[in-house]
């Protein structure tokens, strides 16, 4: 058995949590149809992947979601500044990054995350993200879990070996592709 030397974060909902209902209420409360935001993840998955991989604008994002919710009196600002709002960090787990580092670990962020969010991280957060010794990010590097690419990046960059390396994610599907 290999000696573990890196250690992979996935963000959402490993270092960063997503106060979800408040979203949604968020759109319930603005939208001019009757389209429920759960179905978020079905009526725009689309244009969720495509925000992730960088291949679609912020504002081709805030638009995609104004067509779709019909959003009411809800401006640029306000949509953006309500999705960087319900976002939190989980502190535990920068503290276990940070004391694996401290063991000479090499800690590595591999994430499906859109402009947006790698923006408002960086600015409000600005040594959380920098703290990571890699950071494999979908929309900077246009690729996305669960392609096998981007675990592989990480590793051929720091030189290591797939069994040298464990990997932390809320999706069953990203760990098994990730192994």
């Amino acid at each position: 058995m290999a000696v573990i030397k890196c250690v992979m974060f996935d963000f959402g909902n490993v270092v960063g949590l997503f106060r979800t209902n408040e979203w949604y209420s968020f759109l319930r409360n603005h939208r001019g149809n009757c389209l429920e935001p759960h179905e978020t993840f079905g009526a725009l998955k689309g244009v969720l992947q495509e925000f992730d991989l960088g291949k679609l604008s912020a504002l081709g994002f805030y638009q995609a979601f104004q067509n779709a919710y019909q959003l009411q009196g809800v401006t640029k600002d306000e949509f953006f500044h309500k999705l960087g709002s319900v976002l939190w960090i989980d502190w535990d787990m920068v503290e276990i990054r940070d004391w694996l580092k401290r063991r000479g670990v090499v800690t590595v962020l591999v994430t499906n995350m859109n402009s947006y969010h790698a923006w408002y991280i960086r600015r409000k957060y600005p040594s959380l993200m920098a703290k990571f010794d890699y950071q494999m990010i979908s929309c900077e590097e246009g690729v996305a879990k669960p392609d096998s690419e981007a675990w592989i990046r990480p590793l051929d960059f720091l030189g290591f070996k797939a069994e040298e390396c464990l990997f932390v994610d809320d999706s069953v599907e990203n760990v098994e592709a990730a192994c």
